[in-house]
């Protein structure tokens, strides 16, 4: 979708804040419109809802069950400022496309 909006083939795209984020951080001719926090704010009506439709993950190869347990164990510690944190500084190191 990113680069459909690079590329002109699209005027505007709507997706998660961390692929916007980096998006933006990659090219300084897109904006992230934020809309928290205003009358048109989209929220989700549940915590669970929003975790079962957000689309970011990670793998873990099959079998490794001591490896995914302990990487949940963490992810269930974190808050939500927590993960944007992590997602800041992911950014900040991110390479250049």
């Amino acid at each position: 979708m990113v680069m459909q909006l690079q590329t002109g083939a699209v005027d505007f795209v709507c997706t998660d804040l961390p692929t916007a984020t980096a998006a933006a951080a990659n090219d300084s001719d897109l904006i992230v419109l934020n809309f928290a926090g205003t009358d048109g704010d989209f929220q989700f009506a549940s915590e669970a809802e929003r975790a079962e439709n957000v689309n970011i993950g990670m793998s873990v190869a099959k079998g490794s069950t001591e490896l995914l347990d302990a990487i949940n164990a963490v992810l269930d510690g974190m808050t939500a400022d927590d993960f944007n944190t992590l997602m800041d500084q992911a950014i900040a190191v991110q390479p250049e496309v």
